[in-house]
């Protein structure tokens, strides 16, 4: 949460030095990384990200990550500009293009009159969209066992809804396109 800047630096580090156990849970090699950081030096986020990250499973973290800040954008936190930034540059150009269309909205925030919506339609479409999303991510999480965030592909719409209409057992359609 700390890498998410849901939790400020500072805070972490009050919390760190709290833990009595915590070098219990910890090898030899991250606990040296938390305790001897300096959480005050000019760039720390920075700098904390780049020495954690590495120690978390990359599918388990990216698959919170985005499911969290997907979150964010829904309770309409003021991580928004951050998370649509990172989604449109940073993962959407990479591993994860569906994350794109989310981040897009970062456009329509700057300069609303572009786009000819108020920013509160456009809070609402965003809201929307990223719950959109995440249903979709959460889903096909639950239909897979072995789910990979790097795999996941947004799923048409009009696929689900001609499988509803036609009274077809849509989730196991939708599986059977899944895994195809």
């Amino acid at each position: 949460m700390t890498i998410e800047e849901e939790i400020p630096l500072k805070e972490f580090e009050q919390w760190l030095y709290s833990q009595g156990d915590l070098l219990d849970n910890l090898n030899d090699e991250l606990a040296l990384a938390v305790f001897s950081f300096n959480y005050n030096q000019k760039g720390a986020h920075y700098e904390f990200n780049k020495i954690f990250v590495p120690h978390f499973d990359e599918n388990e973290f990216m698959l919170w990550k985005i499911k969290a800040n997907l979150r964010a954008l829904i309770m309409g936190k003021e991580t928004r500009d951050r998370i649509l930034h990172d989604f449109y540059y940073d993962l959407g150009y990479d591993d994860y293009p569906f994350l794109q269309g989310i981040g897009y909205y970062m456009f329509d925030f700057e300069e609303p009159e572009y786009s000819g919506r108020s920013l509160s339609d456009l809070s609402s479409e965003l809201k929307s969209d990223a719950q959109e999303l995440l249903n979709e991510i959460e889903l096909q999480e639950k239909m897979n066992p072995d789910f990979q965030i790097k795999s996941f592909r947004k799923i048409e719409s009009e696929l689900i809804t001609s499988t509803v209409v036609s009274k077809k057992k849509w989730w196991t359609v939708l599986y059977s396109k899944l895994m195809n």
